[in-house]
């Protein structure tokens, strides 16, 4: 008998230190946590709360600010991949390269853009250290705040294109109707992203631009009175000038080989120089270019500079690198300058 109970003592010591001793790594192993009675809420999110009201999720970690982590990532989570589902939303929030990784748990509330409210309600501490979290996210909050950027969006547009629409044949109408189709696209992920929360009392989605296709259409008649003819001096096989093109076409303004029909003339001047060099086995090159724009009536509207050397083993090879750094530096830095003066009227 006492054989019998020794065995039955060890077997159920053996089973209480196996079920203390493996870790939880997921909600879905929460079954084996019976003997430590864990929260309805941590498999049943919704246990608590009203489904209709508020969004909820639970995650755990093996301490306070992982769990809050998971929890607040599988909540986003769960939304990002209804929102993925949804075509239409998908091609509206990936239209300015702004792509959606739920892969990292810790950013992918970043996922959702301006996505705010979320909150942990609930925790609970395991014997063994791990913590559980359940995060909410109240439907109506989070929607009212989308409606108020929306209201907010819509405002701004409608200053850029009346602007735009005062000021025909200028850069800066370009950039501000770009910017204007921006926001819309912004309104558009932001009323999907409302209709697919349901908050419970609704939200006023209104705009007064119409829409994204018909906002679209005013800004393509806006842009068709703004073109600029780029003629450049010393370039090396059209590489500036293909780069100074992408440069215009990246804010909105339409290039032309036409001698009369354009609003804007950018001429730019390359200058390449071999440069001396510390030893026989290296080949230096030295680059300035200037960009300057006018406007039709000949009157300076932007000038930009810059310089640089290239090394390479070879004249050929520093002669190519150089140019590499000239559609590079135009690229970014020229694009950068002339995008903040178009749209402040001044210099960084």
């Amino acid at each position: 008998m006492k054989k019998t109970v020794s065995k039955l003592l060890l077997l159920i010591t053996a089973t209480s230190m196996f079920a203390f001793s493996s870790p939880a790594p997921t909600i879905a192993a929460a079954k084996k946590y019976k003997k430590e009675n864990l929260p309805e809420w941590v498999s049943k999110p919704y246990s608590l709360y009203n489904e209709k009201k508020v969004l909820a999720a639970a995650g755990s970690g093996p301490d306070d600010s992982s769990a809050e982590a998971q929890a607040k990532s599988e909540l986003a989570r769960s939304l990002i991949q209804t929102i993925d589902s949804k075509t239409t939303l998908k091609s509206t929030a990936t239209m300015y390269d702004e792509q959606v990784s739920i892969d990292d748990d810790i950013s992918v509330t970043a996922g959702i853009k301006n996505l705010t409210g979320i909150q942990i309600a609930e925790k609970y501490y395991t014997a063994d250290g791990r913590v559980y979290a359940l995060a909410i996210l109240d439907r109506q909050e989070a929607c009212n705040n989308y409606s108020k950027i929306i209201k907010q969006n819509d405002t701004q547009i409608i200053e850029y294109i009346g602007w735009a629409e005062t000021h025909p044949g200028d850069i800066q109408s370009a950039v501000y109707g770009q910017k204007a189709l921006k926001l819309a696209a912004d309104n558009d992920y932001y009323i999907e992203v409302i209709r697919l929360i349901q908050p419970p009392y609704g939200s006023d989605t209104s705009i007064s631009y119409g829409s994204y296709i018909q906002l679209y259409n005013d800004v393509t008649e806006i842009k068709k009175k703004i073109s600029v003819k780029v003629i450049v001096e010393g370039d090396v096989k059209g590489m500036a000038e293909a780069s100074v093109k992408k440069v215009f076409e990246k804010i909105g303004v339409t290039c032309t080989d036409s001698d009369l029909d354009h609003t804007y003339l950018a001429v730019v001047g390359l200058e390449l120089q071999k440069a001396d060099s510390p030893d026989e086995k290296h080949f230096f090159c030295n680059y300035v270019y200037t960009v300057e724009i006018v406007n039709k009536n000949n009157k300076d509207y932007f000038t930009y500079s810059a310089y640089g050397r290239a090394g390479h083993l070879n004249e050929q090879g520093a002669k190519h690198k150089a140019m590499l750094l000239v559609t590079k530096d135009i690229e970014s830095k020229f694009l950068e300058k002339l995008t903040y003066y178009a749209e402040n009227g001044s210099q960084q």
